[in-house]
C-alpha cells in the first residue's frame, strides 16, 4: 500500500522532530487501516457467480443488470474495490470524486469530477446520468451503491425550480456561515433530487435491490464493530434514510438569519412546501454495510500509540465550534499536562475527531487559502510555543482541507518563531483565513492526496516530559601529578586538574594497606607486587571486541544508564499479548552503542527469554527473492533478562559495535519466548540511530 503522507520528509526536516516522527507515525498507520479498498475487500469477494459480503450472499446469475453508484470523497477507493471485485458481472458503473487520482484503476466504472465543497456542473450530468439508469430498471436488477462523506456537495442535482447555481450559492452561504454540518445538510438535503435519500426512494419505486457501503462522517455515529455484518441502524444519504427534518432546515435559516442571504428560490420553497417536501425517514428492505465511523479514527490512533508504548486517551469524537479556538485550547491542555500531569502524565498522546468549522461572514476578509485543520494548528503554534516538544496535527482524513489540496498542518513549539523569522505575520494569517500560505512557507502543512476514508478531522497531539536542564560537565583539559610527603612522612600523590571551564581541582591521593574502594583505573600499571600491596594480575585488561574502550568503563557505562533509567526514545516499541517490548534510549561513546531496552508483562503467566536478536533486514522484499540479513552481535549486556515474572518488569542495556544503517534497510530487534508464542519485534531506522545520545552528558556513576 502507498504511503498516505507524501511529504514526510519535509515534516521532519525542521522543527521538534521526534515529536513529529511520533504523529506521523501513529498519523500514517491510521490512515493505512482506514483505507475503504482494503476493508471493503476484507469483507467481500466472488465465489463463482455468488456475491459474498461477510456471512450474506448474492447470485448475481440471477440478476439482469448489476449496476454500481458511488459518490464522495472516499468514493474512489470504495468504488475500485466493488469494481474488482465484481469484474465482468458489472453491468455499468457510474462514481462522482472530489478529485480523480492516476492512481484509480476501473474496468467498468466511469468517473465524473464533481464539485467540493461548491457543486459544479459535472456532478449535475453525473447525477443527470445515474437517474437516466435508475428509471430504466426493475425488481431483477442490483444496485451496489458506495457512499462517503462529500456526497451532498459531489452528487448535485436539486428540484425542479431551484437551479444549479441556487444550489451553489445555498452552499457558500451556509459553509460561511458558522453552522455545523449537520445543520448545513438539513437544507441541501432538501432542496435535492438525489440527497436526502432520494437516490434510494428511486431505486425503490422500481422496485430493484439495493446494497449499501457506507462511511459515516457524522458526529455521534457510534463506532463500526463488526463491519462484515449488515448495520441495522444506517442512517446516510443519498443511499439511506435521512435524519434530517424540513423544520430543521427551517430553523437553521431561522438560527443564523441567512434568509437575506440564500437564494429566494431556496428560502421560498423550504418555507411554503408541505408534508410532500419532507425525505424519506426509512429503507428497512435495503442491505447496508458500514465500514468507517467517525470514532473508529481515533479509537484505531489510540490502539497504535499505546502498541507503541505510548499512553493515549480520546477527548472527544464530538468536536464541534471554531478551529482556530480548539487550537488555543489544544496548546493548554499541552502546558497542563507538562506541568501538572492533568489530565494524564507525559509522555502521552491526545485524540480528538469532528467537525471543526470556520465562520466567514464576508468574502472579503479572505486573503488565502486555508480550511479548519490549518486554521487549528497555525492557532495552536501561538500559545504551543510555551509547551516545548509538543506537537500537534490536524487533518481532514479525507485529504483535502477547505480551499486547498493539502489535508491540514502540523505545528509545534518552533513554528512560531519560524513563521517570524520568515517575516509571516500569523495573527494577520488567521484574520484572513490564509493559513495555507502560512504553513506552507514553513514547511508545516501536510500532504497526503486521497487517503481512501472520510472521517471528517483526525486531530492529535504528542505531549513529552518537560526537558529536563542538562547539566554537563567540564571536561578536563590538564592533569598534573607530583609525590609528596605528608607530616608523617607517608608518600601520597597530589593531583592537580584543569577543566575547559576554567577551574582548577587539587586533590591529594593518599597511601592504604587495604583501602575500602579502588576507584583509580590506570590502563598501564607498573608494580611489583608485595611492595604496593595489588596483585600481579591487577593490571588493567583491554580487549580487542571493545577497541580504545576499558571493560570496566563500559559496564560503568550500562549500569549509569540502566540506574538513570531514562525514557529518551518514546515511539518505538511493540505490544501483543500483554508483553511490551521498548526501546528505552540509544546512546554513544567512543565507536560503541548502548541499547537500553524493557520488557514489561501485564500478563499473569510469567516470560521466559529464550533469545534476543538484533539484524539489519531489507525494508522491501520483492517475491522470489532471498532476504538479505546482517546479524549484529552484542559485545555485552547488563541485567541480561532471562525471565519476567507477571505483573513485573526488566531492563537491559546492550553494548555493540558501532554500525549505520543503510538506505533501504533498517534493524529489527527481536525478542522470542522459550516454548511460547509471545514473540516481539521492533524497528529501528537509520534515522533513529544517528541520533544517539553523546555519553558526555551523561553522569557515569
Amino acid at each position: 500500500m502507498q504511503k498516505k503522507i507524501k511529504n514526510r520528509e519535509t515534516l521532519l526536516s525542521h522543527g521538534d522532530i521526534d515529536g513529529r516522527k511520533i504523529v506521523l507515525d501513529i498519523t500514517e498507520k491510521t490512515l493505512q487501516h482506514l483505507d475503504a479498498y482494503e476493508r471493503i475487500k476484507s469483507i467481500a469477494h466472488m465465489e463463482g457467480d455468488v456475491l459474498c459480503i461477510g456471512s450474506r450472499r448474492w447470485d448475481l446469475s440471477k440478476k439482469r443488470n448489476v449496476y454500481l453508484l458511488g459518490a464522495g470523497k472516499a468514493c474512489n477507493h470504495m468504488a475500485m474495490a466493488v469494481d474488482e471485485i465484481l469484474g465482468d458481472h458489472l453491468t455499468r458503473g457510474i462514481a462522482i470524486v472530489k478529485i480523480k487520482e492516476d492512481t484509480d484503476v476501473f474496468r467498468k466504472t466511469d468517473v465524473y469530477v464533481g464539485g467540493h465543497p461548491l457543486p459544479n456542473e459535472e456532478g449535475l450530468r453525473a447525477c443527470k446520468e445515474i437517474i437516466k439508469l435508475v428509471d430504466s430498471a426493475n425488481e431483477d436488477d442490483l444496485f451496489i451503491v458506495v457512499i462517503s462523506g462529500g456526497s451532498s456537495a459531489l452528487m448535485s442535482c436539486p428540484i425542479e425550480g431551484i437551479t444549479l447555481q441556487d444550489e451553489i450559492d445555498t452552499t457558500d452561504v451556509m459553509l460561511k456561515s458558522g453552522a455545523g454540518i449537520y445543520e448545513i445538510n438539513a437544507i441541501r438535503r432538501h432542496i435535492s433530487a438525489m440527497n436526502g435519500g432520494m437516490l434510494a426512494k428511486r431505486i425503490r419505486s422500481r422496485g430493484a435491490e439495493l446494497i449499501g457501503f457506507g462511511i459515516s462522517d457524522a458526529v455521534g455515529t457510534p463506532a463500526t464493530g463488526d463491519i462484515g455484518e449488515p448495520y441495522k441502524n444506517y442512517k446516510g444519504t443519498p443511499m439511506g434514510p435521512d435524519q434530517t427534518t424540513l423544520e430543521e432546515a427551517r430553523q437553521v435559516i431561522r438560527d443564523y438569519d441567512v434568509a437575506d442571504r440564500l437564494p429566494k428560490s431556496v428560502v421560498d420553497y423550504l418555507m411554503n412546501v408541505g408534508p410532500e417536501g419532507e425525505t424519506p425517514k426509512a429503507f428497512p428492505e435495503n442491505t447496508y454495510f458500514l465500514i468507517n465511523s467517525l470514532p473508529d479514527s481515533c479509537l484505531t490512533a489510540k490502539r497504535i500509540s499505546e502498541e507503541m508504548g505510548i499512553p493515549a486517551i480520546i477527548l472527544t469524537s464530538y468536536l464541534e465550534g471554531e478551529a482556530k479556538d480548539v487550537g488555543t485550547v489544544f496548546a493548554s491542555l499541552a502546558r497542563e499536562i507538562q506541568n501538572y500531569g492533568n489530565p494524564i502524565k507525559p509522555p502521552c498522546v491526545l485524540l480528538c475527531s469532528g467537525e471543526a468549522t470556520t465562520k466567514i461572514l464576508d468574502n472579503s476578509t479572505i486573503t488565502g487559502h486555508g480550511g479548519p485543520g490549518q486554521e487549528l494548528t497555525l492557532s495552536y503554534s501561538i500559545s504551543g510555543k510555551k509547551a516545548p516538544g509538543c506537537v500537534c496535527l490536524s487533518i481532514d482524513s479525507e485529504g483535502t482541507d477547505g480551499t486547498t489540496v493539502v489535508a491540514g498542518g502540523m505545528t509545534d513549539s518552533t513554528s512560531y518563531d519560524t513563521a517570524c523569522e520568515k517575516g509571516i505575520d500569523v495573527f494577520e494569517n488567521l484574520r484572513g483565513h490564509a493559513c495555507f500560505e502560512a504553513l506552507d512557507a514553513i514547511g508545516d502543512a501536510v500532504f497526503t492526496g486521497n487517503t481512501g476514508t472520510n472521517l471528517c478531522d483526525f486531530n492529535i497531539m504528542y505531549v513529552p516530559e518537560l526537558p529536563a536542564k542538562k547539566l554537563k560537565g567540564s571536561r578536563i583539559k590538564k592533569v598534573h601529578a607530583r609525590q609528596i610527603i605528608d607530616c608523617k612522612c607517608r608518600p601520597m600523590v597530589e593531583v592537580d586538574v584543569i577543566t575547559e571551564d576554567g577551574s582548577f581541582y587539587t586533590f591529594n591521593v593518599k597511601y592504604a594497606d587495604e583501602p575500602l574502594l579502588l576507584n583509580v583505573e590506570m590502563c598501564d600499571f607498573i608494580h611489583d607486587g608485595s611492595a604496593v600491596n595489588r596483585p600481579n594480575n591487577a593490571m588493567e585488561i583491554y580487549l580487542t571486541e571493545l577497541g580504545s574502550e576499558s571493560p570496566l568503563l563500559v559496564r560503568l557505562i550500562m549500569q549509569s544508564i540502566h540506574k538513570q533509567d531514562k525514557r529518551e526514545v518514546k515511539h518505538i516499541g511493540c505490544k501483543r499479548f500483554g508483553i511490551q517490548y521498548l526501546l528505552k534510549g540509544i546512546y554513544t561513546h567512543n565507536g560503541l552503542l548502548y541499547f537500553h531496552t524493557q520488557i514489561k508483562n501485564a500478563s499473569n503467566i510469567p516470560f521466559d527469554v529464550d533469545f534476543i536478536t538484533f539484524k539489519i533486514v531489507d525494508k522491501k522484499v520483492a517475491k522470489r527473492t532471498a532476504m538479505q540479513e546482517q546479524v549484529i552481535f552484542p559485545l555485552r549486556a547488563y541485567n541480561y533478562a532471562t525471565r519476567v515474572a507477571g505483573k513485573r518488569d526488566e531492563r537491559t542495556v546492550f553494548t555493540l559495535d558501532k554500525f549505520t544503517i543503510p538506505d533501504g534497510k533498517c534493524l529489527v530487534v527481536e525478542l522470542n519466548e522459550k516454548n511460547g508464542g509471545r514473540h516481539q519485534s521492533f524497528v529501528v531506522e537509520n534515522e533513529d540511530l544517528v541520533r544517539a545520545n553523546v555519553i558526555d552528558e551523561l553522569k557515569v556513576q
